[in-house]
């Protein structure tokens, strides 16, 4: 892992994470209800009524009526909120903070339901070296546990009451880890080998069965890009080429796009494979 950046405490940690990350405010103060946004509870979303609102919130707004859109975009959500930000703190800063007990709130962005915020008031700060974490492999370690053992009663609710399986929402989680560790990692092939080492401690606690991939595969120097090993569904609610993606409504990372080398031996789009599967 990079070990780029050592960090002494928790507030330290979020205010580097959220300067790797860009487009998530990570905070160890509770939310401010002064600023008169919507703050989730995402700890609670572990009980049945909270998550059923938290579906029934996500029908009516950015999954457009589609259960299974509805899945894919908690699992989604929830990856980049929860998952990603605690990758680039592994990888980045050979550190983490702990989710449980909570409580672990998500701040709503105004223009969906995706999340541009999190606070962690009762987190508590781990490092590489303390006791019980001597090594990386004791690291990774405890990331999976943190992540695993929050997400997956969530997750648990969310698979019963949509068109969307555990796979896939894990999935989403893997796509996360190492999207998030590639962009805050200073060399790439360290980042990605990071990623792909706390996925398989995850895939050890959940049934993840899907990861993201690079074309090409990464080397210290080359582009590249990364593509999702699990499909949002977007496309299914995306009446209009989306920005980036192709005219179907396929974002650029999604895995049913084919690709095929251009004259320069880079990957460029050849089709898209819609054929439905429950992930």
């Amino acid at each position: 892992m990079t070990g780029a950046g050592q960090v002494v405490t928790l507030d330290q940690l979020l205010g580097a994470v959220t300067a790797r990350c860009g487009d998530l405010q990570l905070s160890s103060a509770p939310p401010d209800p002064a600023d008169g946004r919507e703050w989730v509870d995402l700890t609670g979303l572990g009980r049945v009524d909270a998550v059923q609102r938290s579906i029934d919130a996500m029908l009516a707004t950015d999954a457009c009526g589609d259960p299974g859109v509805a899945g894919a975009f908690h699992g989604l959500y929830l990856a980049h909120a929860v998952a990603g930000p605690i990758a680039v703190a592994v990888t980045a800063h050979r550190a983490l903070w702990t989710l449980r007990p909570g409580p672990v709130h998500a701040r709503v962005h105004p223009d969906g339901r995706w999340f541009d915020a999190l606070a962690v008031p009762r987190a508590r700060l781990r490092r590489l070296g303390e006791p019980g974490l001597p090594a990386d492999g004791e690291l990774l370690d405890a990331a999976a546990d943190e992540v695993a053992a929050f997400l997956a009663p969530i997750f648990r609710h969310v698979a019963a009451r949509t068109r969307y399986g555990l796979p896939g929402l894990w999935g989403h989680v893997a796509d996360q880890i190492h999207r998030r560790a590639l962009a805050a990692g200073r060399d790439p092939v360290t980042a990605w080998s990071a990623a792909g080492r706390l996925s398989d401690n995850l895939a050890s606690r959940v049934p993840l069965r899907t990861r993201p991939r690079l074309d090409p595969p990464v080397t210290a120097t080359n582009g590249f890009l990364l593509t999702n090993g699990t499909c949002c569904l977007l496309y299914r609610i995306h009446s209009e080429p989306y920005d980036s993606g192709d005219e179907a409504g396929h974002c650029a990372a999604c895995p049913r796009l084919r690709w095929r080398p251009d004259s320069a031996g880079l990957p460029g789009r050849s089709g898209h494979d819609d054929e439905e599967t429950r992930q």
